[in-house]
């Protein structure tokens, strides 16, 4: 029996079924693109908010740490009035003169009040007018009669019928010779008097900076601008850490906004800094520029959309495949000039040696041509050698180099001055594919900007624009180091104007700011070019000399800033012939080692030449620190306004 022979397919049916094959082969490329933009959308968008919630981080660290140092500043001049009136106390419980002993501890706008109370609780001696001679026995009060601890006592706002109004108050115990009670030394500011130290932050509207002890209560807060009401956490917040920094969810807060949290504890007191940035509001530009980035990947999908249907349908007919191929270029073209990245096709040109010689621009976007100012019809067809100057076309080659040999490379750059491109920073990623190189750039300039600025404000002074204490701090051990490593000398000059308390209180503090400007441009003319000028506050400045050979050189400099300091202010009027310096210093390694006693040996020795006069240069003796201790112990005045 013979089988019939299987029936072959239908011409129509493999056509028709190849159709089929091409239109699904389209439509899952066209899909593949579509998840392949909308990942590197969401991709790109995921960094930029990241790097937008790391910004947030660092800049509630920042203000957390400042205002951290700023409160240790205020501490550390407490101490040293304390210290003053305890030895007075001691000498004379009542004939302590408070009045003279807060030199340095006013604000401008607040005040700081102190007064002694004796083993009963009654006032015997205060820097204002008494309301109130006897205080209820508050507890404060009763704890430090307990001996309840060593050092400063903190405690919340409340009503001080001595002040008559609500003050926060450090107080110390004062023990007799025999070391029994015998009073209390209290130092009392309102609320607001530690906001003051935050007048310069830029604060945004659900941002704020607050004190608060370290078991729970809030000793001030200062808001956010156009901040309506107060903002506290639900319950007290627990920092286990020194300093730290969190996200605190929107639970945590009465507002219900999220916030970055930043915190620093005192070093010595029960106290901890806090600086907390409001999540939606550091993220509203971003989420702006999102909505932007997601707009344009709808539209780039309809627009791939349309064009992987068309290919598919184009593709089919074998007349209109070259107008497909330049629909895909066109819309390859749209989403490219629309982007914020400069795209470059580049040929290697190569010598006969085998060696990177040149770039030749084969294809690029609107974008690429504008970072060089040019037209990307200009551009195209060039080389990197006619469209970048020496310098940053070495720089380019050696990356593409690098990209050669590795495959891909990405770095930023710092564009040199006199480069054509319109940008100071760049990203820039290289890919070697086989016969070209793709090179993108990216713009970076302000968000460098942006990183340089808040470390230009964390290290200088934003009165002046000198570097700061903070500064200091980090760069004088430093600058120690180098000078032990060379065998070579180091000073520090201790500057403190003269009569500047009498400035400010005739011509008011708007004078007193410009005369700490003028000053301080007069010290940076009148010292070395190497040589480093610093404002630790007030009208203190310091000046680091490296390299020093002799005393002479140091005692020359001096003299150049007491001359510069001394010459008429014009604008001043009256007061011009009164302003002037009295300057100390202090040696490495002569005087001593030690940052910490290389400041304190010049603040002596500038002491050392107030109390001698005024206007004057002098160098750090250990017969000044005895001197200045016996006027102590005498009850003088060791260092006039």
């Amino acid at each position: 029996m013979t089988l019939p022979a299987p029936k072959s397919a239908s011409p129509a049916g493999a056509v028709l079924s190849g159709r089929w094959l091409i239109l699904a082969g389209w439509l899952a490329a066209t899909v593949a693109l579509l998840g392949i933009l909308w990942w590197g959308v969401e991709r790109t968008l995921d960094e930029r908010q990241q790097a937008v919630r790391a910004l947030t981080v660092q800049q509630a660290t920042a203000r957390a740490t400042t205002y951290a140092l700023q409160l240790e500043d205020l501490t550390d001049r407490m101490d040293q009035v304390a210290e003053h009136i305890i030895a007075q106390w001691r000498q004379s419980p009542s004939k302590v003169n408070l009045r003279d002993s807060l030199t340095g501890l006013l604000s401008a706008r607040h005040s700081m009040y102190v007064f002694i109370l004796d083993a009963e609780g009654t006032v015997v001696s205060a820097s204002f007018a008494v309301e109130a001679r006897t205080i209820p026995q508050l507890d404060y009060f009763d704890a430090l009669k307990a001996g309840c601890c060593e050092g400063w006592q903190v405690t919340p706002a409340s009503f001080a019928p001595t002040v008559g109004r609500e003050v926060i108050r450090f107080s110390r115990r004062l023990d007799r010779p025999d070391g029994s009670f015998g009073g209390a030394l209290v130092f009392a500011a309102p609320p607001n008097f530690l906001e003051t130290f935050q007048d310069n932050s830029v604060i945004g509207p659900r941002d704020f900076v607050t004190v608060r002890l370290i078991d729970g209560p809030v000793l001030t807060t200062k808001l956010g601008a156009g901040q309506p009401r107060r903002i506290f956490y639900l319950a007290h917040p627990k920092f286990p850490e020194p300093r730290g920094v969190r996200f605190e969810g929107p639970e945590k807060f009465k507002d219900g906004y999220g916030r970055h949290v930043a915190w620093q504890k005192h070093a010595s007191l029960p106290i901890v800094a806090l600086a907390a940035m409001a999540e939606a509001d550091a993220l509203a530009e971003f989420r702006a520029t999102a909505q932007s980035y997601r707009s344009f990947a709808s539209m780039a999908s309809a627009v791939l959309l349309l064009a992987g249907v068309a290919m598919a349908v184009l593709t089919l007919k074998l007349n209109a495949r070259r107008a497909a191929e330049e629909e895909v270029r066109r819309t390859y073209r749209m989403a490219t000039d629309a982007a914020n990245e400069g795209f470059y096709m580049m040929r290697p040109v190569f010598d006969d040696a085998g060696a990177l010689r040149d770039l030749l621009v084969e294809d690029c976007n609107e974008r690429a041509a504008g970072l060089f100012g040019m037209l990307r019809t200009d551009l195209l067809g060039a080389t990197i050698g006619e469209a970048l100057n020496p310098e940053l076309r070495a720089r380019v080659l050696e990356t593409c180099e690098r990209a050669i040999r590795y495959g891909a490379v990405e770095d930023e750059l710092r564009v040199p001055v006199e480069s054509r491109l319109q940008a100071t920073w760049l990203y820039r990623r290289a890919v070697y594919a086989g016969a070209g190189i793709a090179l993108t750039l990216r713009d970076i300039s302000d968000s460098k900007a942006h990183e340089e600025e808040m470390a230009r404000l964390a290290n200088h002074d934003t009165l002046t624009g000198l570097p700061n204490r903070h500064w200091l701090t980090h760069q004088l051990p430093l600058a120690i180091d180098r000078a032990q490593r060379s065998h070579a000398r180091l000073a520090l000059l201790f500057i403190d104007l003269d009569n500047f308390k009498l400035v400010n209180d005739t011509l008011g503090h708007d004078a007193g700011d410009r005369l700490l400007v003028e000053a301080a441009g007069r010290i940076r003319g009148a010292v070395r070019a190497t040589d480093h000028v610093a404002r630790l506050g007030g009208d203190e400045f310091t000046v680091v000399l490296e390299q020093v050979d002799d005393r002479e050189t140091v005692g020359q400099i001096a003299a150049n800033i007491l001359s510069a300091l001394s010459a008429p202010y014009a604008w001043l009027g009256g007061t011009a012939g009164r302003v002037s310096a009295s300057i100390g210093a202090s040696l490495y390694p002569d005087d001593d080692a030690s940052p910490e006693s290389l400041l304190r040996n010049a603040d002596i020795a500038m002491y050392a030449s107030k109390n001698a006069g005024k206007a004057r240069f002098a160098e750090y003796d250990a017969r000044m620190a005895e001197a200045l201790l016996a006027r102590i112990d005498a009850g003088v005045p060791t260092a006039p306004a």
